[in-house]
């Protein structure tokens, strides 16, 4: 094979995983913009009508206080 060949060949490769890393990028973030609409509209017909609100809001609060202290012991705490 000569380097012109070979060349062509990775190029060609590299146009090719590029173009699939996009296609993946695109899914994924079209996948998480539904899960977040989703969470929207769940959100808004749980205060329109059932007006549980605040033991929703508590729910996402305590997780993330858990999620603050769990990061802050692994910053803290020294490698094993």
């Amino acid at each position: 094979m000569e380097p012109g060949e070979a060349l062509s060949t990775a190029s060609q490769i590299a146009v090719a995983l590029a173009g699939f890393a996009g296609v993946a990028a695109n899914f994924i973030f079209h996948l998480f913009a539904t899960l977040g609409w989703g969470a929207i509209l769940l959100q808004l017909c749980n205060v329109a009508l059932l007006g549980a609100f605040w033991p929703f809001f508590t729910g996402i609060v305590v997780q993330l206080i858990g999620a603050m202290f769990q990061f802050a012991r692994m910053i803290l705490q020294p490698p094993e």
